[in-house]
């Protein structure tokens, strides 16, 4: 396998994580705003949801890219740091009760 083709992966993976964050920034700040004053909003569920299955689906990207590295001839320490990254950030962006609610 060529170095350019492992260091274009590690650049797009890391260009992908830093879209994750940017993303939840824009698609979970107006939806939490809104949940937080009227937790029956169904827009605002729905579009909370799928920002979650669009951030869930990009962290496995990111493990997949692992996998693609695997079987193009990368060695098992060349993959690692993708699965590793891909379940890190699997466990970072976990939902989570707010901390602010009642009961």
């Amino acid at each position: 396998m060529s170095p350019s083709f492992y260091y274009a992966v590690v650049v797009t993976s890391v260009f992908m994580i830093g879209g994750i964050f940017v993303l939840r920034r824009l698609m979970f700040s107006k939806s939490e705003i809104i949940l937080a004053a009227k937790s029956d909003d169904r827009a605002a569920l729905v579009h909370w949801m799928v920002g979650q299955m669009v951030t869930f689906g990009l962290c496995e990207a990111v493990a997949l890219f692992g996998v693609v590295l695997r079987l193009t001839g990368s060695n098992f320490s060349g993959a690692l740091p993708f699965y590793v990254a891909g379940f890190l950030l699997m466990l970072y962006f976990a939902p989570r009760r707010p901390t602010n609610a009642i009961g």
